[in-house]
C-alpha cells in the first residue's frame, strides 16, 4: 500500500504538516475545525492539549494519537489522515511529552513524524534528543520546545535549551527548521520564536506561521519533500552501560508473568521488549561518528574471517578437526 497526499496539494511529493500549541483544544475546537476543513493537512500536530483521558476529542477523517496527563496542562497529540498507512510508536523521553507515529511507504524507508513539548522549567539534556533520534530513519520532530536561540528568534535572549538543540543539530547534520516570522505572543509584546522542528533526512520546503486560531501560538505550516531525502552526515550510536542495563531491567520487569492464553503471551512479549529498550536507552551514552563504527576489531576480525574459512574448507574436504559444526 502506497502513502496517499492530500488531494488539494498542487505537489503531489510533499507531505503538509500543521505543528500547533492549542493552550486547550476544548475551548477552541469550533475554529480548529474550521481551520482544519480550510487548510486540509495530512498530519496535525499538537501540544498543550490539556485533554485527560475522559475526554472525547474525534475527527471523522483523522486517526487521533494521544498522550494525555492526569493533572493540569500539556498533553500532545497527533492527528494523521485515515489514508495514509501509519501505526503509533512510543517514545519514551526524560525531557519532552511526546507522541508519534510511523509513516509505512512501499519498498521504502518509513518516516517517524513526532509531536513534542517540552514544559518550560523541564531541562532538556543533549543524550535525550540522541535518544530520539538513534533508531529511527527519517524523522520530523515538531512541536513547541520552549527553545530560544538567536539563529532562529534573533529578537530573544536564548536560553540553555535552545543552545543546546542548536550544538545538537550543528554536531549530527539535522535540519533545524522555524518560520521566519515569530509564532508566539506576548502581552509584553516581546514576540518569540520557541515552536520549531528538527529534520533528519528530509526536505523541509516551506515552514510558516500561519496567523490563526486564538492561542497565544500561530500554528505552524510544513511543506517536507518526499522526493529529496539524504543520509545525515553524522551517525548516532550507543554505548551502554551493561552494568546499569541489567540494574533496570531487572528492577523494571516483574517475575514469571502469569500466562493462561494467548493475549497473555503477547501482552508478555510486548512488556519485555519496552523494558528491554527503555533500559537500553537509559543505560547508555550517544556520540555521534562521522564513519562507521565497527564493534569487533580489526584482529580479531581477520581471525573470526580466518576460522569460517576453514569451516567452509571443512566441510569440502569433510577433514573433521575443520569442520565449526
Amino acid at each position: 500500500m502506497k502513502l496517499t497526499f492530500n488531494p488539494r496539494h498542487r505537489n503531489r511529493s510533499n507531505l503538509t504538516v500543521i505543528s500547533w500549541n492549542a493552550n486547550g483544544i476544548r475551548s477552541r475546537i469550533e475554529e480548529f475545525k474550521s481551520f482544519i476543513a480550510d487548510w486540509n493537512p495530512d498530519i496535525v500536530n499538537l501540544q498543550e492539549t490539556h485533554l485527560q483521558p475522559c475526554h472525547n476529542f474525534t475527527f471523522p477523517e483523522y486517526n487521533i494519537y494521544r498522550n494525555d496527563r492526569t493533572f493540569r496542562g500539556g498533553g500532545t497529540a497527533i492527528m494523521v489522515k485515515r489514508s495514509i498507512p501509519h501505526h503509533q510508536i512510543i517514545i519514551n523521553n526524560n525531557s519532552l511529552e511526546t507522541t508519534a507515529i510511523k509513516l509505512t511507504r512501499q519498498d521504502d524507508e518509513p518516516i517517524t513524524i513526532i509531536s513534542a513539548y517540552r514544559p518550560p522549567r523541564k531541562p532538556l539534556p543533549e543524550q535525550d534528543l540522541h535518544r530520539i533520534f538513534r533508531s529511527q530513519g527519517y524523522v520530523l520532530v515538531a512541536g513547541d520546545l520552549n527553545a530560544k536561540h538567536i539563529s532562529w528568534s534573533p529578537l530573544t535572549q536564548r536560553n540553555v535549551p535552545g543552545t543546546t538543540i542548536r550544538r545538537f543539530c550543528d554536531n549530527t547534520g539535522y535540519a533545524l527548521v522555524a518560520p521566519s516570522e515569530p509564532n508566539r505572543f506576548h502581552r509584553n509584546c516581546r514576540n518569540t520564536t520557541i515552536d520549531i522542528a528538527i529534520c533528519k533526512g528530509m526536505t523541509v520546503t516551506e515552514c510558516t506561521s500561519i496567523p490563526e486560531l486564538s492561542s497565544d501560538h500561530n500554528p505552524l505550516l510544513f511543506e517536507v519533500s518526499l522526493d529529496n531525502f539524504t543520509s545525515p552526515a553524522l551517525s548516532t550510536y550507543s554505548f551502554p552501560n551493561w552494568y546499569k542495563f541489567q540494574d533496570i531491567l531487572s528492577n523494571s520487569l516483574p517475575g514469571n508473568p502469569r500466562i493462561s492464553n494467548p493475549e497473555d503471551i503477547e501482552n508478555a512479549i510486548k512488556n519485555f521488549n519496552d523494558c528491554y529498550n527503555s533500559a537500553l536507552s537509559h543505560s547508555s551514552t550517544f556520540k555521534c561518528i562521522n564513519k562507521p563504527l565497527f564493534s569487533i576489531p580489526p584482529s580479531s576480525g581477520k581471525k573470526l574471517n580466518l576460522k569460517i574459512e576453514s569451516g567452509k574448507h571443512g566441510k569440502l574436504l569433510k577433514i573433521p578437526f575443520l569442520n565449526c559444526n
